[in-house]
């Protein structure tokens, strides 16, 4: 096998290897001077070759062996086949052991750090903790759970699209011993195979959180079942702080109304089961699985939940009627509602209405968007914002076909003293300059506590920017976050945006003018801010504007003033070429750069508007610069 050698003359196999039945005679040409075999399938070469080196070489020599040999896909089944032989030779010499845990040395996962969640993805080291599972022997496996960097993963996904159900059993072979893992991502499960090999993890220990989207089998139900089963008989043995199953998510799932009465039935009886989250979100759940769900909210599994998600299904204002009633009689406790794109109409807001005005309703998220509200539909909403007893802290009203008539409602319940509003999106309506006119204006009142501001696609021009800079400057104004992307607002309009931001009193921190119509006039603007000592912005959007090479190259001296705080900045889809990247990398590598992130290519064909056109040398330029001394030190990840 090193030298990729298939065929073997006569005289290197001997009688016995003839007769085994492993091995096929090639047909003889006329003029071959002797015999030629080869195996029957390379699958018995691979496990002779294995068995060799357990019976022929020291433990030593094993694991040089395996070490040097285990980044290369040619040997990976020689590998299983060691593993499983290495597992029953510990049985009789304990010497072998350390050859074992040679294969979880190399286990080296790939985490991310994801909220307060150490994330690791399984896919990454699947070869290696098949090789473990050939062993058959857990307290290895639990050994090299508890011993390597595994130890410290809390969240772990599964991508089920290309993996087969001896992948997933080999994953959890080892997972299962993973002392701190609470919450389980598994998406695209392809199989029912793959399904119940997921449940035994489910069944032997508890989980706090279970993500379950995008399954492609067809028969829901059956997934349903066992999926729920397992999570509710968990008979767990691992001393770990959390002990309730409380978070769900099964979105993308095709669930119909049929399905919600199966989940309802088994939350309903069972113990151990205390939800505060629940997505089901793009499935196919109508009214009528709205009821059915309804007719349970009062159970014990549900007397905790904070976070319903039911965006992406057809409920429409019947559904909403359904489980605002039942909201209200049950004195939930719910703290975030989304009901995105579920065809609500104005009606549907009278029902919500009557939820916030109850004096018991703890909501502080409310997501109504891709919606048809209109402006009346609004108006019901924040008079009942002002009336009741209003914690709401996101409000997200994007894409309802609102107009300006609206703003002035809108604009009452900022400026009301019990108001605790501080994200607001309105993108994706017709608001136009002289709506947003009017919101503007209530930045500056002291009452107003709005800190984050979605304004994208909504008509707006240059004509509006005066008004808005007069109040990013207005001392009470505490908006730190702003989105303008698809707006027709072009250079001269932001040029007066970028003055505002050298002012004291502008807090912004967070600009998104993607899609703007800018170019590279505005830079020179945009440059003087960023070395302004009063400038806070650390995250600026700029992809899908006709910026260019000349542009970039301004801002990259920006980059290196001691003053520029940018950390973040999006420069995918911005006319670049090769002719900036000098400029860019010597930004990137001065000691003074801030930047960590940074995002220059796409996954869209060069043929996209004003996409970057950069060839390989000039991506390999910029990945040198990013390997740079300072780069590195700051963890710049170039995206």
């Amino acid at each position: 096998m090193e030298n990729d050698r298939l065929i073997f003359d006569d005289e290197f196999v001997n009688k016995e290897m003839k007769e085994s039945g492993l091995l096929h005679c090639l047909p003889v040409p006329v003029f071959q001077i002797q015999d030629q075999v080869c195996f029957i399938h390379l699958t018995v070469q691979e496990f002779l070759a294995a068995k060799y080196i357990v019976e022929t070489k020291e433990p030593n020599d094993i694991k040089e062996f395996i070490s040097s040999h285990v980044e290369h896909g040619k040997w990976h089944l020689v590998l299983q086949f060691l593993a499983g032989l290495l597992g029953k030779k510990i049985e009789l010499f304990e010497e072998y052991r350390s050859c074992v845990l040679a294969f979880g040395e190399h286990l080296h996962p790939k985490t991310e750090i994801e909220g307060e969640d150490i994330v690791y993805e399984a896919l990454h080291n699947v070869m290696l903790m098949k090789c473990l599972r050939e062993t058959k022997n857990e307290h290895i496996a639990k050994e090299i759970a508890t011993a390597s960097a595994l130890k410290r993963v809390t969240k772990m996904y599964i991508s089920g699209a290309s993996l087969l159900s001896s992948d997933c059993a080999a994953i959890l072979f080892v997972c299962m011993h993973l002392n701190l893992l609470k919450h389980l991502h598994v998406d695209q499960i392809a199989n029912i195979d793959s399904v119940l090999e997921i449940t035994k993890l489910l069944h032997h220990r508890c989980i706090e959180a279970l993500d379950f989207p995008m399954c492609t089998i067809s028969v829901v139900q059956e997934v349903l079942k066992h999926v729920l089963c397992a999570v509710t008989a968990s008979e767990c043995r691992i001393n770990h702080e959390h002990s309730k199953f409380a978070h769900l998510s099964l979105t993308w799932n095709k669930i119909t109304d049929n399905d919600i009465s199966i989940l309802s039935e088994f939350l309903e009886n069972t113990c151990g089961v205390c939800l505060k989250s629940l997505d089901l979100s793009s499935n196919e759940i109508t009214s009528v699985g709205i009821s059915r769900f309804c007719d349970v909210l009062g159970h014990e599994a549900y007397n905790q939940l904070e976070v319903l998600n039911l965006g992406w299904n057809d409920i429409g204002d019947d559904g909403i009627s359904i489980l605002c009633s039942a909201l209200e009689k049950n004195q939930h406790r719910l703290r975030e509602l989304h009901v995105r794109q579920c065809a609500v109409t104005c009606r549907g807001t009278s029902w919500l209405g009557q939820v916030f005005r109850d004096r018991n309703c703890e909501i502080t998220h409310l997501d109504v968007s891709r919606n048809s509200l209109g402006d009346k539909g609004v108006r019901i909403l924040c008079s009942s914002f002002r009336k009741g007893n209003c914690e709401l802290n996101i409000f997200d009203v994007s894409s309802n076909g609102l107009t300006h008539g609206c703003v002035s409602d809108l604009r009452g319940v900022l400026k009301d003293k019990k108001c605790k509003l501080i994200d607001l999106s309105l993108s994706g309506n017709d608001i136009g300059d002289e709506g947003v006119a009017m919101l503007f204006d209530s930045l500056k009142v002291k009452q107003c506590s709005l800190t984050k501001l979605d304004l994208s696609r909504c008509s707006l021009t240059k004509k509006c920017m005066a008004s808005l800079c007069e109040a990013l400057g207005d001392k009470h104004c505490g908006l730190t976050n702003l989105t303008l992307e698809q707006n027709y607002v072009r250079d001269e309009g932001i040029q007066m945006l970028f003055d505002a931001l050298k002012v004291k009193q502008c807090r912004l921190t967070k600009l998104n003018l993607s899609r703007c119509s800018l170019t590279k006039k505005c830079m020179t603007s945009l440059c003087e801010a960023l070395g302004n000592v009063n400038c806070r912005l650390t995250n600026l959007i700029l992809h899908h504007n006709d910026i260019g090479d000349e542009g970039v190259e301004m801002l990259c001296c920006a980059l290196e003033m001691e003053q520029c705080k940018l950390v973040a900045l999006n420069l995918k889809h911005c006319s670049l070429t090769d002719e900036c990247i000098p400029s860019l990398c010597k930004s990137l590598r001065t000691v003074r750069g801030k930047l960590t992130e940074l995002w220059l290519f796409s996954i869209l064909p060069q043929t996209e508007l004003f996409s970057n056109k950069f060839t390989c040398e000039g991506s390999r330029l910029i990945k040198d610069a990013q390997e740079s001394e300072h780069c590195r030190a700051r963890g710049l990840r170039i995206f």
